[in-house]
């Protein structure tokens, strides 16, 4: 029954209970790979970055989807204002922090109060929205341009580990577990 609904013949030698695991997992494992990101895309863009967009005059009204870690948070109106510096987005739209190439930063402008837990400097996010203009921004000598998207999506990733800051653990047979 299960074979035939994913189309692929298996071992007829295994037992039954097996044969129906075996296609369960297989028929898990292609909705799995189908499954889209947290933040729709129905005509949005991820590329390019924030700072290929900067020169452009067109980029106004331009649908993005972008991610990266925040680095600011400011309360704007109703709303929240946030800066971050953007990263590529690898599969499910999660942001590329710890091997990506950073790609400028943008402000994301969202019309309602976004928790300062949830969006503290350092987190993960991705969003969505349409490109409104540029802000013309000045830290000390260093001038730069960044786009401001309105945020109709901001989805905050689960904190992890820094894979670059994990501890080298090593064991040794008949020895305890060591960490330096």
């Amino acid at each position: 029954m299960v074979s035939r609904l994913v189309g692929l013949p298996l071992p007829v030698g295994l037992p039954c209970v097996v044969r129906r695991a075996a296609a369960a997992a297989l028929l898990a494992g292609v909705l799995a790979g189908c499954a889209a990101g947290p933040v729709r895309e129905a005509g949005a863009t991820r590329e390019p970055l924030p700072v290929a967009l900067a020169g452009s005059g067109d980029a106004v009204g331009r649908e993005v989807v972008w991610g990266g870690r925040v680095v600011d948070r400011h309360p704007e109106g109703a709303g929240t204002r946030l800066e971050i510096l953007a990263f590529p987005l690898r599969g499910r739209q999660r942001p590329n922090v710890y091997w990506g190439e950073a790609g400028g930063r943008f402000l994301a402008v969202s019309g309602r109060e976004l928790s300062s837990d949830a969006y503290a400097p350092g987190r993960r996010v991705t969003v969505r929205g349409a490109v409104t203009g540029f802000v013309d921004v000045r830290i000390g000598d260093w001038r730069s341009r960044w786009p401001r998207v309105a945020a109709e999506a901001v989805y905050a990733w689960p904190r992890e580990r820094d894979p670059q800051r994990e501890p080298i653990r090593f064991h040794l047979p008949g020895r305890p577990m060591f960490s330096d």
